[in-house]
């Protein structure tokens, strides 16, 4: 690993330390939510793999038209959050409209995409802040912080509604999700399990840095928090196989029908086979570079830490780390400070976005195995509503 590499993962996870650099969000701005509906059923039907591509697809369509930083956003496994001014959003509706086309044509899954004013959050007392987490030159990931993203969505479940799905036409359409991919094997765990860990603050924003703190420092030396990462360069493979080609084949297909498919399928069966070889011998090359700076890359540009209001991780833990992880959520929990909710399973996922050939103009979305934040967010989803049903009870 290069010296500028070191730097850039030293002042990432110096930040991550402490994530209370943030700027409040203008009023002028709106939160947008695009959600899969029923995620939690497609992911037992066996369908993590097309849930996260549909999710990474409205970031994708999105990043292909206005810079992270212009339209921030925030990858959830079922789908993402976005911020973005009052002026882009009805671009930003007609990209996702397309993601909801791909994701009922090709994967059978419903995109649902709804939106409101941050100012009607504001006046319900919720607190949206925006930041960045620098990871090279090029690149940077956004996240939220405050309650104002939990009243959002909550504001916006009540009227999210699926435009009726247009079948793929011939014809060029709005949009694009050029650069996304999901090549890469799972990554397997190397020091225990993995876990996708959810946590919902219930504390004032001012005591959310002191909580974060709490639970980082019961993970263990925060010197070493890359050590937790389950995307590690020594696990990176390949994936070739049929399952993997048909999903990259029906993300791409231009139109509909089978003719249409079976031409991408071939697109996509021979730039695997380019791209083994690329990889095998490490060929510089005008997509990615040379590939074993872009695994580099790759392992520092991957969130696997995220935030969006809600503290998202997946996390490569040994037992003990688990364990203290779990005993210190729990003490949370009973204090009333937290809801959480853990996943575990034996490796994590990643989809790929590679935005252009300049170096390091990429990201990768995190998402654990079986299951991963979506089905971590039955636990947390069941804690609250034990909590409200004990007020309710008490009241």
């Amino acid at each position: 690993m290069n010296l500028s590499t070191q730097r850039q993962e030293d002042q990432r996870f110096e930040i991550l330390k402490n994530l209370s650099v943030t700027n409040a969000v203008d009023k002028k701005w709106c939160v947008l939510v695009a959600d899969i509906e029923g995620s939690t059923s497609a992911v037992q039907r066996g369908q993590l793999k097309e849930v996260n591509l549909v999710g990474a697809a409205s970031i994708a369509a999105i990043r292909n038209q206005f810079d992270q930083t212009r339209v921030p956003y925030v990858f959830g496994g079922d789908g993402a959050t976005f911020l973005c001014h009052q002026d882009d959003l009805q671009i930003c509706k007609d990209l996702l409209v397309a993601v909801q086309d791909l994701a009922i044509n090709n994967f059978k899954l419903v995109l649902r995409v709804g939106s409101v004013s941050v100012a009607s959050v504001y006046e319900q007392g919720g607190d949206i802040r925006l930041g960045f987490l620098p990871w090279t030159k090029h690149e940077s990931m956004p996240f939220f912080r405050g309650n104002g993203i939990s009243m959002a969505e909550h504001l916006i479940k009540n009227q999210l509604q699926t435009n009726k799905p247009n079948e793929l036409s011939s014809g060029p359409k709005i949009g694009s999700v050029e650069g996304l991919s999901c090549h890469l094997s799972p990554f397997v765990a190397t020091r225990g399990r993995i876990l996708s860990v959810l946590v919902e603050p219930r504390v004032p924003m001012s005591e959310e840095d002191a909580l974060f703190q709490q639970i980082f420092q019961s993970l263990g030396d925060q010197n070493k928090l890359l050590d937790l990462s389950p995307i590690k360069k020594q696990t990176i493979k390949r994936n070739f196989s049929l399952e993997n080609l048909f999903s990259e084949s029906r993300l791409h297909q231009k139109t509909s029908g089978t003719w249409s498919f079976v031409k991408q399928f071939v697109v996509e069966f021979f730039s695997e086979v380019i791209a083994r070889i690329v990889f095998a011998f490490d060929i510089k090359n005008g997509v990615i570079g040379k590939p074993s700076d872009y695994a580099v890359e790759l392992v520092v540009q991957s969130d696997w830490i995220k935030c969006d209001g809600m503290l998202r991780m997946v996390l490569d833990l040994t037992p003990q780390e688990e364990a203290s992880l779990r005993q210190k959520l729990s003490e949370l929990k009973q204090d009333g400070k937290v809801f959480f909710g853990i996943q575990t399973s034996q490796n994590a996922l990643l989809t790929c976005y590679v935005k252009s050939p300049i170096g390091q103009r990429h990201v990768h979305f995190v998402d654990g195995g079986n299951g991963g934040f979506t089905s971590a967010a039955i636990e947390l989803k069941d804690q609250k509503k034990l909590a409200a049903g004990v007020l309710k009870a008490a009241s």
